[in-house]
């Protein structure tokens, strides 16, 4: 098929292609990261989107031994605030973040997810002030997102303070995102 200016289908494409880059660059909540391997390789990465999250309706706990609290609770419906760069430390309510990774190779990759938080005693009796564990995701066509949300659904996770959440893909930093946590009362309705 010859592609001409007259072609129905090319318009169509430039447009698809001119609202998907628009939507893209309006998505975009962060400033772009460029890491340089020694051998040449490149991976760029970006945040899509950063949120104030709320979590509603019934729940259910599973165990999840990765995880700051060793369970992770599934809710009924999560209210989203996006845009949002601080979050009450309410329960039920958390902060979320999506991010745009380029350059992975094709297939899953495992990056290492670091997580730095203001510090605060465990049920156990431990303090805490960080948790690092593997994250998969998968690349095609050297592209993938990724995704992480973290709810407070203990009294002992509210502690204010910043959240610093950092991706590494063969031991280099390639994504980093802060979320600034701040004391609030039920009754106060949230500010982000």
């Amino acid at each position: 098929m010859k592609w001409s200016l007259l072609n129905p289908i090319f318009w169509r494409l430039v447009l698809a292609s001119f609202l998907a880059l628009s939507l893209v660059s309006c998505a975009m909540q962060g400033p772009v990261k460029r890491t340089v391997y020694p051998d040449g390789f490149l991976i760029v990465t970006s945040t899509l989107l950063r949120a104030h999250l709320e979590g509603t309706g019934n729940q259910r706990t599973l165990k999840k031994a990765d995880s700051i609290s060793g369970r992770e609770i599934i809710y009924d419906e999560v209210k989203t605030q996006p845009g949002a760069r601080r979050v009450p430390n309410l329960l039920n309510h958390g902060f979320g973040v999506l991010a745009m990774i380029r350059g992975l190779p094709d297939g899953e990759n495992t990056l290492t997810l670091e997580i730095q938080h203001p510090p605060f005693q465990m049920p156990n009796g431990q303090t805490r002030t960080h948790l690092t564990r593997p994250e998969k995701v998968k690349s095609f066509n050297s592209r993938a997102l990724w995704d992480f949300g973290y709810f407070f659904n203990s009294a002992y996770e509210q502690t204010p303070g910043r959240w610093t959440l950092s991706l590494k893909y063969r031991d280099r930093l390639i994504y980093q995102e802060s979320v600034e946590v701040f004391a609030a009362t039920p009754s106060s309705p949230p500010s982000s």
